[in-house]
């Protein structure tokens, strides 16, 4: 046996070690592979740790922090003029200290891929989050109804109290006619109430005029109602008539009173005429007073025909009652806020990106499709509080506002100013629109100051709705509301302090709503017509007094989303 420390078997053993068989490089190279395999995976893995744009988790980063910032912003927003699944504006307070609110838009196309993009104040159009594949709004809503009179509702005109009709009764010194078969066999009065703004018709109930006896007393009167032609005369069309006996009356001019509680009706803005016509005696039946003043006396000479005299009239009082349809039943108005938002928000195709979230809207904004509003605080003309970009007001007529004219949220208007201040952006104030107004005239002299709205403006037809405040000699306040030309609401006799007035106009239903002080004055309804070819807008005005406005809101409500 050989021992292993023999030399020359460690010899031969040296040499044979100094190459590597082909089993032991085949076998050295597998090795090799394996474990370079294994540090390649462990390289994947270690890279597929770190950050990337295209991982899920990375979108989900993305997606929550503008959700984060859309939903802090919400949480300060003071009204909603757009609303819908896949785009929203509103408006918040102030934040660079011009006095207006700032206005943020959120919109995304609804096209898988495209952008979702935020828009400040109307500037440029920003896309805040790339290949959006779902933007989703849901609105929470707090329905707020608010239940007031009806307007006219439908059945027969209903009698009101009896009221004046037509009067003239001065302390002036009378004249006098004789009502005589030979020379002046008629006289007469032409009137026409003047009607509330609700009433369809009206009737005679009673007249009174005074008359004094002439000459025998043979002589019969005919005391007529009878309807008038387009110039106020009278015509053969009778309405009631009774008699009056020259034996009845006694010396010196006396009241004489007829009932004619059963004559027909009339259309409001329809006239008629007091006849009375000598139907018996030869001689003067009784003379009937009449003054220099006034206007509608109606005279008949022998032989005819009928005159009318717009500078003369008879002493006179004539009584009836104007009739109105029925109330119709309650109305309603409901108003939409948002009590909270929900959002749900996708980055590419893959679902597992998708995020969805909610937020409280403390301030609960209203859902409006516009708005303007004047707290005097500052210039109305270089404020946009509406958010659209364009500034709210303008004077129509030129001119600017004196800032010592605005002090501590009151606007002092001099009467002599002649400024119009307007809405600007035209709206037909289509849908449900509430107007929040105070304000009050300060001079005596001049024609009042007046808040004036175009509702309900649909192509050329639109109702006009004027408040008008007028300061009277005795320091008090007469507060108007006109629809259409033409008065539904006169308050006299009110205090000189601020007039609070709110108009709520239902175009839907065609009624408008009106509260002075807090106290509501009726529902009224209206028919758009086109009276002129006025602009569809709001005004404040004066007609050469001095005025002070406290403040002025107009909120048009937007649709239910």
């Amino acid at each position: 046996m050989i021992g292993l420390c023999h030399p020359h078997y460690a010899d031969t053993h040296v040499a044979r070690r100094r190459g590597f068989t082909l089993v032991e490089i085949v076998v050295s190279l597998s090795v090799m592979s394996i474990l370079m395999l294994a540090m390649g995976s462990t390289l994947l893995v270690a890279t597929r740790a770190l950050p990337n744009a295209e991982r899920v988790t990375s979108k989900l980063n993305q997606a929550s922090q503008i959700a984060e910032q859309m939903t802090a912003e919400l949480q300060e927003a003071r009204h909603i003029t757009e609303q819908s699944a896949g785009a929203i504006t509103f408006t918040v307070a102030d934040r660079d200290g011009n006095g207006s609110p700032e206005c943020i838009r959120y919109a995304w196309s609804g096209t898988a891929g495209d952008p979702l993009t935020r828009q400040y104040n109307h500037g440029s159009v920003v896309d805040v989050l790339e290949d959006v594949h779902a933007f989703d709004l849901g609105y929470d809503l707090q329905a707020v109804t608010e239940e007031y009179p009806g307007g006219p509702g439908p059945g027969a005109p209903i009698d009101g109290e009896e009221v004046v009709l037509s009067s003239y009764d001065p302390s002036d010194s009378a004249e006098y006619w004789a009502l005589d078969k030979q020379a002046d066999p008629g006289l007469g009065q032409y009137f026409l109430p003047t009607a509330p703004y609700s009433a369809l018709a009206w009737r005679v109930t009673r007249v009174k005029f005074t008359a004094s006896p002439f000459g025998n007393d043979s002589g019969k009167t005919d005391v007529k109602l009878v309807v008038p032609d387009a110039s106020g005369l009278p015509t053969g069309a009778t309405l009631a008539e009774d008699a009056l006996w020259e034996t009845s009356l006694t010396p010196g001019y006396t009241w004489q009173e007829f009932s004619f509680d059963g004559a027909a009706a009339r259309n409001a803005g329809e006239g008629l005429c007091l006849v009375l016509e000598a139907a018996a005696g030869n001689d003067a039946a009784m003379y009937y007073e009449f003054f220099g003043t006034g206007s509608g006396l109606l005279r008949y000479p022998k032989g005819g025909p009928w005159s009318y005299y717009s500078s003369l009239s008879t002493r006179h009082y004539i009584y009836g009652r104007f009739q109105s349809p029925p109330p119709g039943p309650p109305q309603t108005a409901t108003r939409q806020y948002v009590t909270g938002v929900r959002v749900s928000l996708q980055i590419g195709a893959d679902a597992a990106s998708r995020i969805d979230t909610a937020v409280r809207t403390p301030n609960i904004p209203e859902l409006l499709s516009a708005v303007w509003e004047l707290d005097f605080d500052t210039d109305p003309t270089t404020l946009d509080m509406n958010g659209d970009a364009t500034k709210d007001w303008n004077l129509r007529r030129g001119g600017s506002i004196d800032p010592g004219d605005l002090l501590n949220g009151i606007w002092r208007v001099d009467g002599a100013s002649t400024l119009e201040l307007d809405t600007v952006s035209d709206n037909g104030f289509v849908e449900l629109t509430t107007v929040d107004l105070r304000f009050r005239c300060t001079e005596i002299s001049g024609g009042g100051v007046y808040f004036w709205i175009n509702a309900d403006y649909t192509g050329g037809n639109f109702m006009p709705i004027v408040v008008t405040i007028d300061k009277l000699s005795d320091e008090t306040q007469t507060t108007r509301v006109a629809i259409g030309g033409r008065d539904a609401v006169a308050l006299p006799g009110m205090s000189s302090d601020f007039v609070s007035v709110r108009l709520l106009i239902d175009p839907d239903l065609d009624t408008v709503n009106v509260r002075i002080n807090d106290v509501d004055q009726d529902t009224f309804g209206y028919t758009p017509y086109t009276p002129t070819g006025d602009p569809q807008r709001a005004t404040l005005h004066e007609w050469g007094s001095d005025a002070e406005w406290d403040y002025v809101r107009i909120r048009v409500g937007g649709n239910t989303p």
